[in-house]
């Protein structure tokens, strides 16, 4: 059997928060491209109305008898140039609003070119997540100069490794990089740093969509491809959504549907908080007029409000629209829509054609169904640290 979680009293709120645009590099598929010289920051005092809403949220779940944890992601931009007085300032407010009482994990989402001994110490301090922004082949992620910043990635990435920190990566898969997959694999699985493929699913209107964006099916054989390198390794670097897409898969041949209720739209949620204090679910991020709510009313007013429901309603709208006639339905959790471009295929794009190679390839072979099993043992300790986070 497949390890099922149906357990709907206990769930996870990640938040998403745009601390501040400003960037020290310029890739060129950034959807943030328009914004990355703007020095503006959430200001202080939204950060306060922040805490105290996962303070209430909190304190709301368990009058509820409801587990919940929160997990921060600070986004950009690249939230490590910013000041590091400002830095401690949210964590000194995350403190006085409960701190570790408010089951809040703390996550950082970087390109890593850029890192202070201060900043290591901060990030040491304060126990933060690392995700790593890397794609494995110059050319695409430029320093403001227009240098290529791959080198010096990679000498921060031992830096941080050397202090202590551990992370996992997230490669954004584009024209850029797909016809070198499997090199970059090996380089990951070399190291033991796990991490994430990330098909580009939106670019900003300054670049042609062509030089970037990828081909559906040809993307979808090429990650099949290192799907097979990665399940017949004797040791199993964790590999997102390599992990989801089998599960999905092992499911779906065994019958083992999940519950219907536990769909994205009602288990864990994703919030995007822009530099002004708007909140967005991500299929609404920045939409002039879907945003649910604003920090300076607080998150409590924010989820009650008529515009969330609307938006929770349009994401449901969007889940059936591209996941009801879907062969996997019944064994996903709908949750690839949110990072894939369901108005260019029948289905959620990637995902779909990749889980259906996997079907078709452990039905081949019982062989693969027993490596399958294997990874998917509760036993199995993959190598690397699972700390990748939202790109």
């Amino acid at each position: 059997m497949v390890p099922v979680n149906n357990n709907l009293t206990g769930y996870s709120n990640f938040w998403v928060v745009k601390a501040s645009k400003l960037c020290n590099l310029r890739c060129s598929y950034c959807y943030e491209w328009d914004e990355l010289g703007d020095p503006k920051k959430l200001s202080l005092e939204l950060w306060r109305n922040f805490f105290s809403g996962i303070r209430h949220l909190s304190e709301e779940a368990k009058v509820e008898r409801k587990s919940v944890s929160h997990k921060l992601i600070l986004h950009g931009g690249e939230p490590l140039i910013l000041p590091l007085n400002y830095l401690q300032s949210i964590m000194d407010i995350a403190t006085d609003y409960g701190g570790d009482d408010l089951d809040l994990q703390n996550c950082l989402q970087t390109n890593l070119y850029s890192i202070t001994e201060e900043k290591i110490q901060y990030l040491k301090e304060n126990r933060f997540r690392i995700g790593v922004s890397f794609d494995g082949v110059p050319g695409t992620r430029l320093s403001v100069a227009g240098k290529t910043t791959e080198d010096q990635v990679v000498k921060n990435m031992e830096i941080i490794l050397r202090n202590g920190i551990n992370y996992g990566c997230i490669c954004v898969v584009g024209r850029h990089n797909e016809n070198r997959l499997v090199d970059i694999f090996n380089f990951f699985y070399n190291l033991r740093i796990s991490f994430r493929f990330l098909p580009v699913f939106d670019v900003s209107q300054h670049v042609n969509q062509s030089q970037i964006s990828v081909n559906y099916e040809a993307t979808a054989n090429r990650l099949f491809e290192v799907f097979v390198i990665w399940i017949s390794k004797k040791e199993t670097l964790s590999v997102r959504p390599f992990l989801e897409w089998l599960e999905i898969s092992l499911r779906f041949l065994s019958k083992q549907k999940i519950r219907e209720s536990a769909s994205r739209v009602e288990g864990p949620t994703v919030t995007l908080v822009n530099t002004d204090g708007k909140l967005y679910r991500v299929p609404d991020a920045y939409t002039a007029g879907l945003e649910f709510g604003d920090l300076e009313y607080g998150l409590p007013m924010s989820f009650g409000s008529k515009q969330h429901r609307k938006s929770v309603q349009r994401e449901e709208n969007e889940v059936n629209a591209t996941c009801n006639a879907c062969t996997f339905r019944d064994y996903c959790d709908s949750s690839f829509i949110v990072s894939s471009r369901p108005e260019r295929t029948k289905h959620c794009g990637v995902d779909y054609l990749v889980i259906s190679k996997i079907v078709r390839w452990l039905g081949e072979n019982a062989d693969h169904f027993a490596m399958a099993f294997e990874i998917m043992s509760p036993d199995a300790e993959p190598i690397g640290p699972e700390l990748q986070v939202l790109a």
